[in-house]
């Protein structure tokens, strides 16, 4: 959701003045899950800032959470303002879904996985807002620059391999199958809270699965299933066979003995 000021002209002709001197910000960390470089946030802000402050602009991010301990999502609304008063606003959202741990089961939700979905979400929206890129700092080796001016042979490029899909025909099956056994399992309650949560878990897990590859969802929705099923037979045996303090004449009659 992107909102601004009435007026934009002071705070467009600053943010012109910016990029036009502002450099891309190294990619410094590495992603251990996909061996790549990237732009941590500590390096972006380290670019920005500066170069900001010369222009009159500042930049201020809300970091908020929608969800629970099963899952979620991160919030973070970012304002861009000028010395003017002018201003510009966008949210960046992004899921959290309760990772795999060494045992085998799934793990709630926990306030470190919630900060690092923050942080990725205001890395990149202060990149996005402010028009810069993420530049790979070995990008000359890469290209084999530094190989030809040391006197050294230059390492041939290997073309990139075609992307796989994520999610493959069978893995996509499995994941609708699952979605409509919770669905079951959650309208055996058939209430609003039991609705509520349904809608509110469907839309995670469909964000999530946008954003992560099926050995991630899966082993996670499978965990998940199991649980709404028992709960779901633990609901059914309550209504069929409900405590005796619950059932007709347990209790005294009004006026009696």
């Amino acid at each position: 959701m992107f909102k601004q000021s009435e007026q934009i002209n002071e705070i467009a002709k600053a943010l012109s003045a910016f990029q036009g001197e502002v450099e891309n910000a190294a990619k410094s960390s590495t992603n251990p899950f996909f061996s790549s470089k990237y732009a941590d946030l500590g390096e972006v802000l380290n670019t920005i800032r500066p170069v900001m402050g010369k222009h009159g602009l500042a930049l201020a991010q809300f970091p908020s959470f929608e969800g629970d301990c099963n899952g979620g999502l991160v919030h973070v609304e970012s304002l861009l303002s000028h010395s003017s008063g002018q201003w510009l606003s966008c949210v960046t959202s992004a899921p959290v879904f309760p990772t795999t741990g060494r045992s085998g089961k799934a793990e709630l939700v926990s306030s470190q996985t919630i900060g690092s979905a923050t942080t990725y979400c205001r890395r990149y929206a202060a990149a996005a807002m402010l028009g810069i890129g993420q530049e790979d700092d070995d990008g000359n080796s890469t290209s084999g620059k530094n190989a030809a001016d040391k006197g050294e042979d230059q390492r041939k490029v290997e073309p990139k391999k075609e992307a796989k899909p994520m999610w493959n025909q069978a893995e996509d099956d499995e994941f609708k199958m699952l979605l409509d056994k919770i669905g079951s399992h959650l309208r055996v309650e058939n209430t609003p809270k039991s609705m509520d949560e349904l809608d509110n878990f469907t839309e995670i897990v469909l964000k999530s699965k946008a954003n992560y590859p099926a050995t991630v969802i899966l082993p996670q929705l499978r965990i998940r299933e199991k649980e709404f099923a028992a709960r779901a037979t633990k609901f059914i045996k309550a209504v069929v066979n409900p405590p005796k303090d619950l059932l007709p004449g347990a209790l005294p009659l009004e006026g009696g003995e």
